[in-house]
């Protein structure tokens, strides 16, 4: 299915366009160019072709805001889960794409048995799974990665946003959020959030 996919791909798109698609959609980092792929390495954009909670969260929001319309609510969860389990199937189960399937699994479920959805410990359940399962995984620098950076993104992220808010706050005098600094969050504080976190990893 896989190898259709990228035939399909690049049939369709010329490339480093074909390449690049399929990386994001297929986990197919090998299909870039090495120029290109070095020149992802070092400006540390590597994660953009590197699957992760994104995909996941796509191909799970997709299957439950379709499954709704026509299944009931549990049957559209798992109709989600199952679709997240064949994704993962198809790309790899990579630490990164594992780390994202467990935390999603854990994140449809909660709200059917009556509980709240809580990111660190959807993460935490899944770092023990998956250390328990493979011990040897905690030396793993995909893994490494991907923790810090979901780390970076629920906890450092978080506090970055509150100072610049307060800051804008006094610059603007106004309380209200504005266009801009909400495009500064999504673009500039989530990549700063996650560098930092990440940085001595990579060092």
């Amino acid at each position: 299915i896989k190898s259709t996919l990228r035939r399909d791909i690049e049939a369709l798109m010329p490339e480093p366009e074909a390449g690049l698609l399929s990386g994001i959609l297929l986990g197919l980092g090998h299909t870039l160019s090495s120029s290109l792929a070095d020149a992802f390495r070092a400006t540390g954009l590597s994660h953009i072709i590197v699957i992760s909670g994104f995909n996941i969260s796509l191909v799970a929001q997709a299957v439950m805001t379709n499954g709704r319309r026509w299944l009931h609510r549990w049957a559209a969860v798992i109709a989600s889960i199952l679709a997240v389990v064949l994704y993962t199937v198809l790309v790899g189960p990579s630490a990164p794409v594992l780390r994202a399937t467990l935390m999603g699994g854990l994140f449809a479920l909660a709200p059917l048995v009556g509980r709240r959805s809580h990111p660190l410990t959807s993460l935490a359940a899944a770092s023990l799974v998956m250390s328990a399962s493979n011990p040897f995984i905690l030396w793993s620098v995909s893994f490494q990665l991907s923790f810090a950076a979901t780390v970076a993104l629920l906890v450092v992220e978080p506090v970055l946003a509150r100072h610049v808010h307060s800051w804008a706050v006094r610059w603007a005098c106004s309380d209200r959020p504005t266009p801009w600094m909400q495009a500064l969050r999504e673009i500039l504080l989530t990549t700063w959030a996650a560098q930092m976190v990440t940085l001595p990893i990579l060092w």
